[in-house]
């Protein structure tokens, strides 16, 4: 084969499909040091503002009804983290949703695995909600 005829085979099928996969792989390290940097700031973040994803955690939901006043989600919101939707009828509503940035619920999952601080947290709130279904289920005291 003549060095021309390699130089266009190279140029038109290999080349391209090697920066094909080469941007695959390199889009995969930038996605996995972006998740590792989320883990790692909420793992930063202070006790008050790691108790309201606690919930999110829990119940394996992005979007639960909350107080966009509260000082905690306030903070989160201006982070980025949580975005405040409409809660009957307006944005100002103290029942408005809460909802997560759709990277933050499985963040919050190696988060447990990472920080102790958190995996208490959860076991406290998941006694919490089993201490009130056992009182639901034993009905009003005479």
């Amino acid at each position: 084969m003549s060095p021309e005829l390699l130089l266009a085979i190279y140029g038109t099928l290999v080349a391209p499909v090697l920066i094909f996969f080469g941007n695959r792989i390199n889009a995969a390290w930038v996605a996995r040091a972006a998740r590792r940097r989320l883990v790692d700031n909420l793992a930063g973040l202070p006790y008050e503002l790691k108790v309201p994803l606690v919930p999110y955690y829990v119940q394996g939901a992005h979007t639960l009804p909350g107080n966009p006043a509260e000082p905690a989600i306030d903070q989160l919101r201006h982070m980025g983290l949580v975005i405040i939707g409409r809660g009957r009828g307006s944005y100002d509503a103290v029942d408005a949703y809460v909802m997560l940035r759709a990277d933050v619920l499985p963040a919050l999952a190696r988060l447990k695995r990472k920080d102790s601080a958190f995996a208490e947290l959860v076991d406290e709130y998941r006694e919490f909600l089993a201490q009130e279904e056992r009182d639901r289920i034993a009905g009003p005291k005479p």
